[in-house]
């Protein structure tokens, strides 16, 4: 009896130390992406350094471009006058 109550306690004391192991990790990652969430400032030096505003503008041009191939090619759109229309409409600066 004496064995299995002590391996009842490793069990849960076990299950605890995982349990809190696991809540002061999500605590830490959660308060750190809350702190760069709720600061505007940190928000656009993050997205400046990881050049997404210079990006976007291809990348949205690739899902549009991609859409047309998938449809019916109604409208026909070249890959230039893609390009061309989401870096006039997508300019990096008015992103920012």
């Amino acid at each position: 009896m004496n064995k299995f109550l002590r391996i009842l306690r490793w069990f849960f004391s076990s299950i605890l130390g995982i349990f809190l192991t696991l809540l002061i990790f999500v605590g830490l990652f959660a308060s750190s992406v809350s702190t760069t969430l709720k600061n505007p400032d940190n928000l656009k030096n993050w997205l400046s350094k990881g050049e997404v505003y210079q990006n976007l503008p291809a990348t949205v041009g690739k899902l549009i471009q991609s859409q047309d191939d998938m449809g019916g090619n109604e409208i026909p759109l070249g890959e230039e006058m893609v390009d061309t229309t989401t870096t006039e409409v997508l300019e990096p600066h008015w992103l920012e």
